[in-house]
């Protein structure tokens, strides 16, 4: 008999877009590697619950015997109590009558009516980390100085979202999300960094490990110096203040002095572009990447790539020199997983999981989160030495491809599903089976 697991997610995943005709999504790679391995297990019976704004009413819709399920959420992030998605949660569980329910990451509020109505039904669940508000709360300001924390555009000031609207709503998400991990018994977690935050906001809680799983693309190509962009840097994304974009740009203006052709590309939206309403409407943290773009020089060293598809995704990480990875502690990690599996050199900021993935000076370089002069240092240090920096990439992907492997992975999750259902079944036995995780490393 299969075992029926509803998995509870933030975003669209796998083929739910295309389905429901939603805008396709670009995030959550590593959710559609799990969903694949998990879609070809005889042994499971996979559902995917999960937001969606446009819809009126629950809509589903199914493929390759994955049924996926879009609810309303009006109250997208914030608020746990109260909303109408309550009543749609509690359908989608009734149509899919779960063995247990996996429920992907802790940060919005959906989460934690989630868990309050597995709690009500004494249904087994299991909740799995991913952007922690706990640590996203306290260093939201990501080092940005008091007079740009105070700032808003007019949009931003009338949707209540400025810098000082987010740290708020963090601070009660982060809330929620204690309220959230108090409730569970289970939770999954990938490094040192998931481990200690869950201990602390709840001590009895039972750990298990188990890494990530990417897209096929990941795993088809590898990087290789001689076919890269000499001293270009790569950056994911620059949305937010605590992705740290304005880190790298001071750090490439001091590059700038030694490598002079040097050069910056970002993935996502553009940053600097718009006029008129498009204008008007930026967030204040774009006009301040604008800002430093002008001060620095900078207009003609960097350029935004824009939004990449899983098709896409890669090839700019084949064509640049390294990568930088300048955020704020949060569930870093996974922003490394795809370089370093193509063998891609990392400079990453020393906060949250990246110690578990980053071995200093062999498979990647990791500076303090507020040096920027630390972070152009080693940026120089790749672009200087291109034996160090091949060599630095084939650890990284060696060590990758073991913590990535879909294989081993899966099974892992599988295991985590049947002790936590034999846990609920034995009562007794289910803090032996929680304690025994490996190291966060593997």
């Amino acid at each position: 008999m299969k075992t029926k697991v509803l998995w509870v997610t933030n975003i669209p995943i796998g083929d739910a877009s295309a389905l429901l005709e939603t805008q396709p999504n670009t995030y959550g790679g590593w959710l559609d590697g799990a969903l694949a391995m998990a879609a070809n297990d005889e042994s499971l019976q996979i559902a995917v619950a999960f937001p969606l704004r446009t819809a009126n009413g629950i809509r589903a819709a199914q493929c390759a015997g994955i049924t996926f399920f879009g609810f309303p959420d009006p109250h997208h992030s914030w608020n746990p109590r109260g909303s109408v998605t309550d009543g749609y949660l509690s359908e989608i569980v009734d149509r899919v009558q779960p063995d247990l329910v996996h429920v992907f990451g802790t940060e919005m509020a959906h989460s934690n009516r989630v868990v309050r109505l597995c709690e009500d039904r004494a249904i087994p669940i299991v909740v799995q980390l991913q952007g922690l508000m706990a640590a996203i709360s306290k260093h939201c300001g990501a080092w940005l100085s008091d007079r740009t924390l105070r700032r808003g555009t007019p949009v931003e000031w009338a949707r209540h979202n400025t810098f000082r609207h987010q740290a708020r709503n963090y601070a009660r998400a982060a809330a929620a999300e204690a309220d959230t991990l108090s409730r569970v018994h289970h939770v999954i977690g990938r490094t040192t960094f998931d481990r200690a935050i869950a201990n602390q906001l709840n001590p009895n809680i039972n750990y298990y490990h188990c890494n990530e799983s990417l897209r096929d693309s990941s795993y088809q190509s590898e990087w290789a110096f001689e076919s890269c962009d000499r001293h270009s840097v790569l950056l994911s994304q620059a949305s937010r203040q605590y992705k740290g974009a304005h880190q790298l740009l001071e750090a490439l203006k001091i590059v700038l002095s030694r490598y002079p052709d040097a050069r910056l590309r970002v993935a996502g939206p553009d940053q600097s572009a718009g006029r008129g309403f498009r204008a008007i409407a930026k967030s204040a943290y774009s006009r301040y990447l604008v800002k430093l773009i002008r001060e620095f020089h900078l207009k003609d060293k960097v350029t935004f790539i824009g939004p990449q598809d899983q098709a896409g995704c890669v090839a700019p990480i084949l064509v640049r020199m390294c990568l930088s990875h300048a955020h704020q502690p949060r569930m870093n990690q996974i922003h490394l997983a795809k370089p370093n599996c193509l063998g891609m050199p990392v400079v990453a900021s020393f906060v949250g999981g990246v110690p578990d993935r980053i071995t200093h000076g062999e498979s990647g370089f990791a500076y303090q989160g507020d040096a920027s002069y630390m972070l152009a240092h080693y940026i120089c240090e790749v672009f200087a030495n291109d034996d160090k920096a091949t060599k630095m990439g084939a650890n990284a992907s060696n060590g990758a491809l073991v913590v990535n492997d879909r294989d081993s992975n899966h099974s892992k999750l599988v295991e985590i599903y049947t002790s936590i259902l034999e846990a609920q079944a034995f009562p007794v036995f289910k803090c032996e089976k929680a304690m025994s995780a490996p190291s966060e490393r593997g």
